[in-house]
C-alpha cells in the first residue's frame, strides 16, 4: 500500500496537485516511517503547495530523524526563513 500511495503523490505532483500529493505522501508516512524519501517529498510537496513553514518544519524533521543521510544534508539547504 505504501508503494501504491507513493505512485499516486508522483502523479500527482506531475499535475501540480499538491494538495493530493501530500494527502498520498501523508499515508504513505503514516505506513512506513522509516523511508525518509516519502518525509523529504512531503515537505517538498508543501512547500509547492505554499506552506513554508510546515515544509520548513518537515525539512527540519529529515535532518533530525535521519541524520546521516543526503536526504538530511539535502533539507538543511531547502529550509527557509521566508514564513
Amino acid at each position: 500500500a505504501t508503494q501504491e500511495y507513493i505512485e499516486n503523490a508522483k502523479s500527482a505532483v506531475r499535475a501540480n496537485d499538491y494538495q493530493v500529493a501530500i494527502e498520498e505522501y501523508t499515508k504513505a508516512w503514516l505506513l512506513d516511517k522509516t523511508n525518509s524519501d516519502v518525509l523529504m517529498n512531503l515537505a517538498h510537496a508543501y512547500r509547492q503547495n505554499g506552506d513554508i513553514a510546515k515544509a520548513n518544519e518537515l525539512y527540519k524533521r529529515v535532518s533530525r530523524e535521519f541524520p546521516d543521510t543526503q536526504n538530511a544534508q539535502d533539507a538543511l539547504e531547502y529550509i527557509t526563513e521566508d514564513e
